[in-house]
């Protein structure tokens, strides 16, 4: 009889010991998005700030990659290309309304639209205002059809505006969580970017 006293109390402290011992993480989809809002907060108002790193793109049946130092300032970007990509050398310079794309041969083609200017140059759809906001780990202005996080409240996953990105390795900037890597998929498009020397405001600075 005490015997098998013994042995029950045992079992339950080590059953009381293992359910004890895991922490707890966020459990619901408001506390995920608060760690989220907390995670991004200031990032989504920098005025000025850049990368150099890799982007690379394929169809399926056409595509290539390079280096790429992307540079914002307010709502304007620039961002130049050195490599294939079957284009060579370019220079992408948004501004609100206006989209300016000069060639390696200094030839320029400008549009209203930098969708349509790109689709007209290579016949592929680029999201590049959606990727403004998620090369820095955020969603991009208007609906999202899925989102996952981690548990820090980072996007691992994103459906927004017809595309499905993944978010990778991502790493202190700073004392910001930026990502290592996206990947962004449409149909047979696939880009990838690797952002890699961050130029990011100091903390409290920088921002709108």
């Amino acid at each position: 009889m005490r015997q098998s006293l013994l042995r029950w109390l045992v079992c339950f402290s080590v059953t009381l010991s293992a359910c004890t011992s895991v922490p707890r993480a966020p459990d619901s989809a408001v506390e995920l998005q608060a760690a989220y809002d907390e995670r991004v907060r200031g990032i989504a108002t920098w005025v000025q700030w850049g990368f150099r790193g890799r982007l690379s793109m394929n169809d399926g049946e056409d595509g290539g990659s390079g280096r790429l130092h992307w540079q914002t300032e307010g709502k304007s970007s620039q961002l130049d290309f050195r490599g294939t990509l079957g284009k060579g050398a370019w220079r992408l310079s948004l501004a609100p309304g206006s989209a300016e794309l000069t060639r390696s041969d200094g030839s320029q083609l400008k549009g209203d639209s930098v969708q349509a200017l790109l689709r007209s140059e290579w016949g592929w759809e680029v999201p590049v205002e959606d990727l403004v906001y998620w090369v820095r780990g955020l969603r991009a202005p208007g609906p999202v059809e899925g989102i996952d996080f981690d548990d820090a409240g980072r996007i691992t996953r994103l459906s927004q505006s017809g595309w499905d990105i993944e978010f990778e390795r991502y790493r202190d900037v700073s004392g910001r969580q930026l990502p290592g890597k996206i990947k962004a998929v449409s149909g047979q498009l696939t880009i990838k970017l690797v952002p890699a020397r961050w130029t990011v405001p100091l903390t409290g600075e920088g921002h709108a």
